[in-house]
């Protein structure tokens, strides 16, 4: 079995998971609000050395930690898909179907 092999058959093991259950209700929007940037060094997992679970941060790894244009132009995205969510409106429909909607244009 090769090394590719091997991460292939922890991916079906994951995927029979309930880890569905620990993702974000919304995309790129984490459960705990948390955007780490991080060096590439396969030595330090963020999650376990900040006690992150699946869905709980964004990661982001570049050379050294630095927050490059790419990282930031990342953030600004993220930034702004934040602002959106937030901005959810919420109106009540008053004749059929009487219905409680949610989302930017209501």
């Amino acid at each position: 079995m090769t090394n590719f092999d091997k991460l292939l058959e922890n991916n079906k093991r994951f995927a029979a998971t309930d880890f569905r259950e620990h993702l974000p209700e919304i995309p790129f929007i984490p459960n705990q609000q948390v955007y780490v940037l991080t060096c590439i060094d396969p030595r330090v997992d963020p999650a376990a050395t900040l006690g992150l679970r699946l869905g709980d941060a964004i990661v982001a790894r570049t050379v050294a930690g630095r927050a490059n244009q790419s990282f930031l132009d990342d953030l600004a995205w993220i930034s702004y898909l934040h602002e959106i969510a937030r901005r959810r409106l919420v109106r009540i429909g008053r004749h059929p179907p009487h219905r409680l909607r949610v989302g930017p244009d209501g």
